[in-house]
């Protein structure tokens, strides 16, 4: 099935989901989060034991999509989005498989809000989690963030790149 700002792998021994907006830093936009509603509803009736959800890019997922939020002032639009979040979060604790999010780079808001969904988190590179925007720091400045240590790397599952 194509998808726009996702890409979805179903196979035996896992199912990848990934999100592909780096430009956007993974913002989870209107689409994308009805995208991840169709794949998980894919992942749901498949096969594979187990999910993991990744980023592309240099982030896990920067939150909303500030940019999409600001271009409407439309009640409706706020509406369908927040319920289409909250539809989305709820929906990893139904499916029958664990989800794992696959961390790496900055997870803030809404990333951090689908990153707490999931069954487990892996930490993957330096990562930041953070459940509110942070607008004033730059992502150099996260990275140069001491508080930040690497985490050490183990290989669950070789073929997934867990």
């Amino acid at each position: 099935m194509p998808f726009e700002h996702i890409e979805l792998h179903i196979g035996d021994t896992f199912a990848r989901l990934t999100l592909n907006r780096p430009d956007r830093r993974n913002a989870l936009s209107l689409t994308l989060m009805r995208e991840m509603l169709t794949a998980l509803d894919a992942v749901a009736d498949g096969n594979a034991p187990v999910l993991v959800i990744e980023g592309r890019g240099p982030a896990f997922s920067a939150g909303h999509d500030l940019g999409e939020i600001v271009a409407t002032r439309e009640t409706e639009f706020y509406e369908e989005l927040f319920s289409t979040c909250v539809e989305l979060m709820t929906r990893l604790h139904t499916i029958p498989q664990p989800a794992i999010a696959k961390v790496h780079g900055v997870a803030t808001a809404a990333g951090c809000q689908l990153v707490a969904a999931c069954d487990l988190a892996l930490d993957f590179a330096r990562s930041i989690l953070d459940p509110v925007d942070v607008t004033d720091r730059s992502p150099a400045e996260f990275e140069n963030d001491a508080r930040h240590e690497p985490t050490r790397r183990a290989s669950l599952c070789p073929e997934s790149g867990l």
